[in-house]
């Protein structure tokens, strides 16, 4: 099965540990993962640790405070 999963947060807590061992059991098991992330914030580093495919993407209006 294809998976993709987004994930917005500047920062690294619960929400996206849990998202880093969701997204390797299902790539462990067999399925097509990719994660859609900021680039260079703590999620995207992790995720690339761990060797998952992460594309990066821009979330936010004309006033994005985390960007």
């Amino acid at each position: 099965m294809k998976i993709a999963i987004q994930i917005d947060s500047p920062i690294w807590g619960g929400n996206e540990k849990v998202l880093t061992m969701v997204a390797a059991g299902l790539r462990d098991r067999g399925h097509q993962v990719v994660v859609a992330c900021r680039r260079g914030r703590p999620v995207h580093q992790h995720l690339t640790t761990l060797g998952l495919p992460v594309r990066h993407v821009h979330i936010g209006g004309d006033v994005d405070p985390f960007n």
